[in-house]
């Protein structure tokens, strides 16, 4: 007497009775029962789930959908599936206007992965939704429709543009303080150089030395406010640049005679290894002010007796400028935080004889003008008591 199989017993079965697979796969019964299974399981899962799940036609129109799909929008699923597809979209052009698009992108073949657009509720309320399309084909591979899964993001770009907003006022803020300094600032470095200019000969030096003083933190404080204006000016995107063809090898001159005293009050050379000549088309006052900053920052940073190297090379499309020094270095930590605003590395009292001055501001300020140009900037440093190497490209004249 044959002894009747468990389902178990028939799984191990299969696989070792190639004969017997063939038979329970072909067994049209059996195959029928896990057809319905199967679509039970996947109806289960296409309503239960928490997404709200669309099929679309090619002739735009709603095939099916969830539950959620119910609970997102408003309607009932009759309703939903007597509209077409762009129904569903608020009449915005991130709303209709771009579902139109995507699904022309669709239709040629395009997936669609987490596209943020503007649905329309029964309500009247405008949501914002990530939309993801996969394509639906038949056993002839061509595709019959989409479907297409929406996850509800208001909350999410509610806290975006809150926070977009916080931003914009704090940069309102800067920009309104900053201008409103400049006014005492002004007045207070101005009578301290009247106050030198009439009294030098009858003032002893420790007042014409605190007088000084007086001015040099006017000096620093001016600097400060006006990198805090420019950068502002960058963020908001109204930097217009006054490009021209201009020769880099003498602006890269006249900064380093520029600085050469600061250079010299630290006992430092500066040698300078760039082509004679090096056309370029860029805005003379704003790769003025990367070039100081970057070059200033070499100078405050590097000991004593120490030793800048500025070379240049042509690569491709671009002229590439190299400022290196044999300075303090930056840890790999250190690096990430460069090009940031207020993204100063903090060296004080950590027994360096360098100079700690300085707004953090510059490295950004520097990056921003040279992306405006069509360029790049970035460092090279083997770590800490290591040097550096910074660099900035410019695209050549293509004409």
């Amino acid at each position: 007497m044959l002894k009747k199989l468990s389902e178990a017993e028939k799984v191990l079965n299969i696989r070792d009775n190639p004969e017997l697979k063939i038979t329970e796969i072909t067994d049209p019964k059996r195959a029928e029962w896990k057809t319905k299974e199967y679509e039970e399981n996947y109806r289960e899962l296409y309503e239960e789930t928490p997404l709200a799940y669309f099929s679309i036609g090619l002739d735009k129109s709603i095939k099916r959908c969830n539950y959620a799909a119910e609970k997102l929008l408003g309607y009932t699923k009759k309703q939903i599936l007597n509209m077409d597809v762009f129904d569903l979209y608020a009449d915005t052009n991130d709303g209709k206007t771009k579902a139109k698009k995507l699904f022309q992108r669709f239709l040629a073949g395009e997936n669609i992965q987490d596209e943020e657009l503007q649905m329309m509720q029964k309500n009247g309320n405008v949501i914002w939704i990530s939309l993801t399309v996969r394509p639906v084909k038949d056993n002839s591979g061509e595709t019959i429709e989409s479907r297409s899964m929406v996850l509800d993001i208001s909350e999410r770009k509610k806290a975006e543009q809150e926070l977009i907003n916080l931003n914009k006022l704090k940069s309102e803020i800067l920009t309104r303080a900053s201008h409103e300094l400049k006014t005492p600032l002004m007045a207070i470095k101005g009578f301290s150089e009247l106050l030198i200019l009439k009294h030098q000969e009858t003032t002893d030096n420790n007042e014409l030395y605190l007088i000084e003083e007086i001015k040099k933190g006017c000096s620093r404080l001016e600097k400060l406010i006006n990198d805090i204006l420019k950068t502002a000016e960058l963020k908001s995107g109204a930097v217009l640049l006054k490009k021209s063809i201009e020769d880099l090898s003498l602006l890269i001159r006249k900064s380093v005679d520029e600085l050469k005293g600061f250079a010299d009050s630290r006992n430092q050379i500066i040698n300078l290894m760039i082509y004679d000549k090096l056309i370029a088309s860029f805005d003379k006052e704003q790769i003025k002010q990367v070039l100081n900053n970057i070059l200033t920052n070499a100078i405050k940073y590097t000991l004593p007796n120490g030793l800048i190297e500025i070379r240049s090379q042509v690569k491709g499309d671009f002229i590439i400028i190299s400022i290196k020094d044999n300075g303090i270095g930056f840890a790999r930590e250190d690096l990430r935080k460069l090009f940031k605003r207020f993204g100063k590395i903090e060296r004080f009292g950590q027994g360096y004889d360098v100079v700690t001055q300085g707004s953090g501001l510059g490295l950004y300020i520097s990056k921003k003008i040279i992306e405006l140009h069509g360029g790049n900037v970035w460092v090279e440093s083997e770590g800490r008591n290591n040097g550096s190497t910074f660099y900035f490209s410019l695209p050549i004249p293509t004409s």
